[in-house]
């Protein structure tokens, strides 16, 4: 049943049209659009996030992962004790990500992120633009009730956009760390 609920959620919000205009793209209705895709990852990370999501469902999750992500992208790692940061690519990032109940023994993992700020629009060849965009991620991750671990990092991101009539798709390509420091509990 909770599956159900996630899969109509899920297609409600794939559904929803982006627009821009007469292919001219504002960085507002930018910011809505890859807003709207933060909000899907987000739901998406914390829906497998839980020790009772099984494997199958956690695949097919993956795979609406990667729709928000263009072909090839990578998606950088970094370590808040050591501040060591490494390049995954994104399908691997989110693989662990999703499987970290079961690798590390998690009961829930919970992930929020902030608006995404835009800067740099410019247009490309055709229907195509690019952007940066930058955003906070905060990740936590629970031990029954307990909050065992929990980081804020900072990201860089580049933006793909295409445009099609009054419509577009915008898709994030390589994301690099900017920051990373320990959540400190309140």
């Amino acid at each position: 049943m909770r599956f159900l609920y996630f899969a109509v959620f899920t297609i409600l919000f794939q559904t929803c049209p982006m627009f821009g205009q007469n292919k001219k793209i504002s960085i507002n209705e930018l910011e809505k659009a890859l807003s709207a895709s933060v909000f899907r990852l987000t739901n998406y990370i914390n829906y497998c996030g839980t020790a009772d999501v099984d494997n199958a469902t956690k695949e097919s999750v993956l795979d609406l992962i990667l729709e928000e992500f263009t072909e090839g992208a990578t998606m950088e790692v970094s370590n808040v004790f050591t501040q060591d940061v490494k390049e995954l690519p994104v399908k691997k990032y989110f693989r662990n990500l999703i499987y970290l109940t079961e690798t590390e023994g998690y009961s829930i993992i919970f992930f929020t992120y902030s608006k995404i700020k835009i800067s740099n629009l410019s247009k490309g060849v055709g229907n195509r633009y690019t952007a940066t965009g930058e955003f906070t991620q905060t990740f936590q991750a629970y031990r029954k009730k307990t909050e065992v671990y929990g980081d804020i990092t900072v990201k860089f991101a580049e933006l793909y956009i295409w445009v099609n009539g009054n419509t577009f798709e915008a898709k994030f390509g390589n994301t690099k760390v900017i920051s990373t420091r320990k959540l400190v509990k309140q």
